[in-house]
């Protein structure tokens, strides 16, 4: 994972590098649903629960427990599909 580590810090400025982290640990869970309403149209529907954060590191020790960036606790999509064998498949996803 990459952290940004701060190297200088006055009032007006704050330098920083960005920097590998040596170890993170991440874990979660992934529930899906697909309803069929017909033979033609289904629905469906995704839940992902994660959560990460940075271990040890000899580069970055002062971040170690911190959650890791960019990494979302949570995302949901829900989708509908209707599909006719003798034409095609269309699906509609949204994802949040």
């Amino acid at each position: 994972a990459i952290a940004n580590i701060t190297v200088s810090s006055t009032p007006t400025q704050i330098t920083r590098q960005r920097a590998n982290s040596d170890e993170i640990r991440a874990y979660g869970a992934e529930f899906e649903a697909d309803v069929r309403a017909s033979a033609a149209l289904s629905f469906t529907g995704q839940l992902t629960l994660t959560s990460s954060e940075f271990r040890g590191s000899v580069a970055t020790p002062a971040i170690a427990g911190n959650k890791v960036t960019q990494v979302p606790a949570w995302s949901a999509a829900a989708g509908v599909v209707w599909t006719d064998p003798r034409i095609a498949t269309l699906n509609l996803q949204v994802r949040a």
